[in-house]
């Protein structure tokens, strides 16, 4: 279907839920946003990421680029990346 401003407003006025959360596009976009950030200021490549989380990296590409559109199947992928992260960040998982 092609997009519309009618579809894009659908869509950002839509809630689903991700990772046990219900929440709004809005929402979503800006963990995806922060995600990203994290991500570029650890120097984690995505091919990394995605063996990491038992996913693959075109799906992890999609998530962090933002060309996911609205997560509708994959609502995982953002939250296990997301704890994928901390684990990095808390010195738990030392990338390769």
């Amino acid at each position: 279907m092609p997009s519309t401003p009618e579809t894009r407003r659908a869509d950002a006025e839509r809630r689903f839920w991700v990772g046990g959360v219900l929440m709004d596009a809005a929402s979503y976009r800006a963990r995806q946003a922060a995600a990203q950030a994290r991500v570029r200021a650890l120097r984690l490549t995505q091919a990394w990421i995605a063996a990491q989380i038992e996913a693959t990296q075109p799906t992890v590409s999609q998530v962090l680029g933002g060309r996911d559109r609205l997560p509708r199947r994959r609502t995982d992928i953002l939250p296990r990346i997301e704890a994928l992260l901390d684990r990095v960040e808390a010195g738990e998982v030392v990338p390769a």
